[in-house]
């Protein structure tokens, strides 16, 4: 029966093959309106699901839509609409002004530039989901951002304050985030598409250096809920991402270090993030892949370390407008002796 189910499953998701289809309105670069998206539907086999659990879970990714475009050759604007689990979500919504090509401005809600994790398109991942790792990212804040872009691409420096309070707040303390990076590629720029498939003739490295600092102040309250004073929560973040592509090899690796020091138990919190991941694109249409991520979030001595192992494969019916994966994933926690989660997932994404 099982058999049946995955034959089935597996004819339905190559039904279809869908190209991209970005719609345009207006005058490209002068005053336009671009209008494209993206979904993913597929099925999750739950390998250590018990008797009374559920093992095999249809299911579609968050639908994306943006709206994007320019309001002045300078100007430029983008509206991401995510739909997931029936809960709609507005992620990017921001200006850009560019007045000369080295130099540019963003405000509005976006990706806190820091690293390349999180801040590559989620259209363009090499994996169904987006690496363990960004749990050490800021990722969508509220804010400005100014970036300096210098000798062709080659060098990037990008900062910003925000909120620090996540999309779609007000700020609710008197403090702010501050984040930036810088992106290396002495040999050119690097694409933040996690892929290879589309080729490199030359080799192409990048380092990108990134932090970030959050201090929170949070609301003390007595029994009575009466408030009783202030106490202050800082997150900071600080590691590197490393990129390299050649032909169809793509191979990404990111160390990050987290510390959050909390006045209210005058302690400190020490966490570690460990990623290597690459895939190999044959002939630009069939790409193994893999992952290793490991996760320690207390350094201080507890045996708590999260281990993520991920394989399988990517088909490329049409770029990333179509494409066929197969993810196999394994996730297990030192010191405990059990497997936290083991699933196979089988998905069709295409971009409209």
């Amino acid at each position: 029966m099982k058999r049946t189910v995955v034959a089935v499953t597996v004819v339905c998701l190559l039904l279809p093959l869908a190209a991209e289809a970005r719609f345009t309105l207006g005058d490209q670069g002068v005053r336009s309106l671009n209008l494209f998206g993206m979904m993913n539907a597929g099925v999750d086999y739950d390998l250590e699901a018990g008797d009374y659990d559920p093992a095999v879970s249809f299911n579609y990714g968050a639908i994306r839509l943006f709206l994007g475009g320019n309001l002045t050759p300078q100007l430029t604007y983008l509206f991401h609409h995510t739909f997931n689990k029936g809960q709609y979500g507005l992620l990017d919504c921001w200006l850009q002004w560019q007045p000369r090509q080295a130099f540019l401005v963003r405000a509005g809600q976006f990706k806190a530039p820091f690293g390349r994790f999180y801040n590559s398109s989620g259209m363009k991942l090499l994996f169904k989901g987006r690496d363990p790792i960004v749990c050490h990212c800021p990722k969508y804040q509220v804010g400005i951002a100014p970036g300096v872009c210098l000798f062709d691409g080659k060098v990037e420096l990008n900062a910003g304050a925000f909120n620090g309070d996540g999309a779609n707040t007000f700020n609710t303390d008197p403090n702010l985030m501050y984040s930036g990076n810088l992106v290396v590629a002495p040999l050119g720029p690097v694409p933040m598409d996690e892929s290879g498939h589309p080729g490199f003739v030359d080799p192409v490295f990048a380092i990108v250096p990134g932090f970030y600092t959050n201090p929170v102040q949070v609301t003390v309250v007595d029994t009575l809920g009466q408030v009783i004073g202030y106490e202050d929560v800082t997150t900071t973040s600080y590691g590197g991402a490393a990129a390299f592509r050649y032909d169809y090899l793509a191979f990404d690796a990111g160390y990050y270090m987290k510390t959050v020091e909390d006045s209210r138990t005058d302690g400190t919190v020490n966490s570690t993030g460990l990623s290597v991941q690459a895939g190999y694109a044959v002939g630009g249409k069939f790409e193994p892949i893999v992952r290793f991520t490991l996760l320690d979030p207390d350094t201080d001595g507890a045996d708590n370390e999260v281990t993520t192992i991920e394989a399988g494969f990517n088909y490329y019916l049409k770029s990333y407008s179509s494409r066929l994966g197969l993810n196999y994933v394994n996730e297990s926690v030192s010191g405990t002796g059990t497997t936290a989660k083991s699933a196979v997932q089988l998905y069709y994404q295409f971009l409209f």
